[in-house]
């Protein structure tokens, strides 16, 4: 006989299991929903930097690296022809002005000033000599012009006598008489006159010959004094203070007139001279201010010139150095330059973010107020320093940005901050 089993009908519980399940699910969603608050990312706080918008007066610089250099040369050169008999300074000793660099030898020069000064003293002693005989000649003549003078006078003497004893009628005094000594007074007259009129002339002639005289002493003097100066131009010296930057002479070598004896830098005017990015240096004008930092002083200087050449990727910048130099500098001292290529007055910065780029507009992600989430919202930024970079908006004074590199979780709009 066939006994059957009854089947029993499964309870609800185990017929409808998934609903508690869902619901727990559900509970565990809205949980996780309220705990991560719309999050889709979880970042560690312990890999993040962060920064806070602030707002002042904001510039941006261009840094380079570069030297101290001479602001100028002095290039010096043999002024005569010669052969070097002595090197007296070498590359890098320190100079003043007219301090003997080289001694040349040039025997000629030597012949010549000796040959000028031997015709300088003869012409001078002969210009003497005959400067006394003419004004013995002159003195002769005044001297025989007094002769006559006095012979003029004395038969003046005569005459008013001789018509004093006439007008009396005393008969003491012939007809004849009377007549030579007119003569006589006309005759002496005539040839003191005459004495007179050679005496100017002599005068002028003394004169004259005395003004050829100084013409040729002083034609004389001149060759004298060039000579002079052509040997001591064989000694070569120093127009200005400085360092000796190049010496390359060599005893017994010939030089000719123009040619190079040194180069001297003068060491107490200097520049700057930068090393500037290719791309930086387009922001790079004259007349922006400069700060060259000798790692033991700053000084203020301004850009002075920007060189056109580019080498090695870097454009030379010459800097004036406005603050007197301290005592570390020198040539060729390394120093760090910031040229300050923009100013702001009164306006948003921040620390720049990592891989963004400047006058342009970015995802940044912003830190809510308690600090638990970040919003990656768009953000406008402006001109940008090594440091820092200008906002123009999507952010306000005081928000908190994430600075350090969120490329791994860039796709996320909001991000958890664990």
């Amino acid at each position: 006989m066939d006994i059957q089993i009854e089947q029993k009908s499964p309870t609800a519980l185990k017929k409808y299991w998934y609903v508690p399940v869902g619901v727990i699910a559900l509970v565990m969603v809205w949980w996780l929903k309220s705990l991560f608050g719309g999050a889709s990312y979880v970042v560690d706080t312990k890999t993040l930097r962060t920064a806070s918008v602030k707002k002042d007066d904001f510039s941006v610089s261009v840094r380079s690296n570069g030297e101290l250099r001479p602001k100028q040369y002095q290039w010096i050169s043999a002024e005569v022809n010669g052969q070097v008999a002595q090197v007296l300074i070498n590359a890098g000793d320190s100079v003043e002005v007219g301090q003997p660099l080289i001694e040349l030898r040039n025997p000629q020069l030597l012949t010549q000033m000796e040959k000028a000064e031997w015709e300088f003293k003869q012409i001078e002693s002969e210009s003497f000599a005959n400067q006394k005989i003419r004004e013995s000649q002159l003195l002769q003549l005044q001297s025989e012009s007094l002769t006559t003078e006095l012979a003029y006078k004395g038969n003046m003497l005569k005459l008013k006598a001789e018509k004093h004893l006439i007008s009396k009628g005393q008969g003491q005094v012939s007809e004849i008489d009377h007549q030579r000594t007119i003569f006589s007074v006309e005759e002496q007259k005539k040839i003191w006159d005459f004495y007179k009129k050679r005496i100017g002339k002599k005068q002028e002639s003394i004169a004259a010959q005395k003004q050829a005289d100084d013409a040729r002493i002083g034609k004389l003097q001149n060759e004298l004094t060039h000579a002079k100066r052509q040997v001591e131009l064989l000694i070569v010296r120093s127009l200005s203070q400085g360092i000796v930057q190049e010496m390359s002479l060599e005893m017994g070598q010939k030089l000719n007139i123009g040619t190079t004896v040194a180069r001297i830098a003068d060491d107490s005017q200097l520049i700057a001279e930068l090393k500037v990015q290719e791309l930086q240096v387009q922001r790079v004008q004259l007349g922006q201010a400069v700060i060259v930092d000798t790692r033991k002083n700053k000084l203020r200087g301004k850009v002075m010139r920007i060189h056109p050449s580019v080498i090695n990727g870097m454009v030379q910048v010459d800097v004036d150095l406005i603050d007197p130099l301290p005592p570390e500098a020198r040539i060729a001292l390394s120093v760090e330059g910031s040229i300050t290529t923009y100013a702001f007055g009164d306006t948003l910065f921040v620390q720049r973010p990592a891989y963004v780029q400047p006058n342009a507009t970015v995802g940044i992600f912003r830190v809510n107020v308690d600090g638990t989430h970040a919003e990656r919202i768009p953000v406008k930024l402006g001109e940008s320093s090594v440091k820092f970079v200008q906002v123009l908006g999507g952010l306000k004074e005081g928000d908190m940005i994430i600075v350090s590199d969120t490329s791994s979780y860039s796709e996320h709009q909001t991000i958890l901050l664990n």
